[in-house]
């Protein structure tokens, strides 16, 4: 029972976080308003409110989605919560509900400015998210506290110093936001923070790696995490150029992070040359591509005369999909996990941006092909590392309704990205992380259909995860649009048919699944004699 209080305290911390995200965290002292705002920059009637479902909600929304499936997995299956990142997890969560509380005022101060400095506030949900990501860090400190309460080396306390001044750089642009000077209408002198996609994935690659530096851990998995770090910043810092003046965060950002990847270095043993398997290596190659592509034009826009480029970190999709292949590479090259999942879901979006450009005004740039072939040759990659498993045809003809449906459900959030763009970056930054997530979700449960054992508790894991995941994504939209599509209606659909088959299999086996004979059994019917 000692060991099951913090489980079911870091349970009801989140379950209560992701109902906080439904109140409001921001809002005015004079709100006349009748409807909700879901982070969106709205103007009515000269009030501000907005719920917790900014572009940082979303993300900090899975974290604690995962937090509550980790632990209702921990709770049935007691040998699997050492194996769980869930204090890395509770303190991503923490972080995320700062940001994104930090980010929804910068808005609200930014709409005050149009409606005349109406006054604003951070609102209860605020408080009641930021007070339940601390519980769940502290109940996730509980969990290890054996690792916490250890005396820390040099090298840990160095290192937890530099993530921790890597994610307050990310912070203070929003901590110093001022209400900016109005004229004719338009807010003067005040500009967002580069708080690009690639900040989402810098910060929760350096919140998990932070238990990577601790005494024991492998020095190469820190290593890649580190470089992956410093690949991110500079995506993000990368639109500043060199024509622009940066500011002390930006400084800051690009400092901590070398630092984290000098640290590594100098910390790592000396290292055993050896060749990559050929696939590891080209796998590698293609990821790289993707990712050094996202640094060069994408879209190049002429009017007038005068024609503007904007490189891959500035477009959505494009930046998702260079922050799933630069998450791959250190995956891949430390870890050897997860990396079937990462690689097509880097293709999907990396194909979704490039259709969005075509969509949109203008074309495509000279960066947009180096990526395009990148993304080519990660799919070619996925698609021989699934040939090289020998299928077992029995179970593949057994198993082709679930997998049916996880392709189905990968279909709809690609078709509805591909029919929903207007420009490739204005498209749903909301919820976004919510779609992101349920793709890589969808992708890893079809693996587990496609090649994974009988007894896996993935497959009945996964479908509630998505199942959640989904719902949040439904209910949203329902609150943005006012209605339910069918596309809605059939994901859900979809995700309580793979929670039911995969029940059934992790029960009593798909291939041992039969139908009643007397069902069968149409030539005697009642009252025959």
């Amino acid at each position: 029972m000692t060991r099951r209080l913090p489980l079911l305290l870091l349970l009801a911390s989140s379950v209560v976080f992701l109902a906080s995200l439904f109140m409001r965290w921001i809002g005015s002292a004079h709100n006349p308003i009748t409807g909700s705002q879901t982070g969106g920059l709205l103007i009515f009637g000269g009030g501000v409110s907005y719920d917790g479902w900014g572009p940082f909600g979303s993300a900090a929304a899975i974290l604690a989605l995962a937090l509550v499936a980790g632990v209702g997995w921990s709770l049935v299956r007691p040998q699997v919560e050492t194996r769980l990142p869930l204090a890395s997890c509770a303190f991503a969560l923490l972080f995320f509900a700062l940001i994104n509380a930090g980010d929804l005022r910068a808005r609200g101060l930014y709409q005050s400015a149009v409606n005349h400095h109406v006054t604003v506030h951070v609102g209860a949900g605020a408080w009641v998210g930021i007070a339940c990501a601390t519980v769940a860090l502290l109940e996730g400190a509980a969990l290890r506290w054996d690792e916490v309460a250890r005396r820390p080396s040099a090298t840990t306390v160095v290192a937890t110093a530099l993530t921790l001044g890597l994610l307050v750089a990310f912070l203070l642009p929003l901590l110093n936001v001022h209400v900016p000077q109005v004229e004719a209408g338009a807010a003067f002198g005040f500009s967002f923070s580069n708080l690009s996609a690639a900040v989402t994935f810098a910060a929760g690659l350096a919140c998990f790696g932070l238990s990577l530096w601790r005494d024991g851990m492998p020095t190469g998995g820190r290593l890649c995490a580190a470089i992956g770090i410093a690949v991110l910043v500079g995506g993000n810092l990368s639109p500043l150029g060199t024509h622009h003046h940066w500011s002390y965060e930006a400084w800051l950002q690009l400092g901590c992070s070398l630092g984290l990847v000098a640290l590594a270095l100098v910390t790592s043993r000396a290292p055993r040359i050896a060749l990559l398997p050929v696939a590891d290596a080209a796998a590698v190659v293609a990821a790289s591509l993707l990712v050094v592509s996202t640094l060069l034009p994408w879209q190049t826009v002429c009017a007038g005369g005068v024609c503007g480029s904007t490189s891959g970190w500035m477009l959505t999709a494009t930046a998702v999909a260079g922050g799933l292949a630069v998450i791959f590479i250190v995956l891949l090259l430390g870890f050897q996990r997860y990396v079937g999942e990462l690689s097509v879901g880097a293709v999907i979006y990396a194909m979704v941006a490039g259709y969005g450009i075509a969509q949109a005004p203008g074309r495509l740039g000279y960066g947009a092909p180096l990526g395009f072939a990148g993304a080519a040759l990660l799919l070619v990659i996925a698609a021989r590392r699934l040939g090289s498993v020998p299928p077992d045809r029995k179970r593949l003809l057994v198993r082709l309704v679930p997998l049916t449906a996880c392709l189905g459900f990968l279909v709809l959030p690609v078709v509805t990205m591909m029919g929903g763009f207007v420009l490739a970056h204005e498209w749903r930054g909301y919820w976004l992380w919510l779609e992101v997530g349920a793709i890589l979700v969808a992708l890893r449960l079809f693996g587990r259909w496609l090649g994974g054992p009988k007894d896996d508790d993935e497959f009945v894991l996964l479908p509630v995860l998505l199942f959640a995941l989904t719902v949040f994504d439904v209910i949203l939209n329902r609150r943005a649009f006012g209605a339910i599509s069918w596309v809605g209606w059939l994901s859900v659909s979809l995700c309580l048919l793979l929670a039911v088959l995969g029940w059934l299999e992790r029960t009593s086996r798909l291939e041992n699944l039969r139908i009643p004979e007397e069902v069968w059994r149409v030539d005697r019917l009642p009252g025959e004699s």
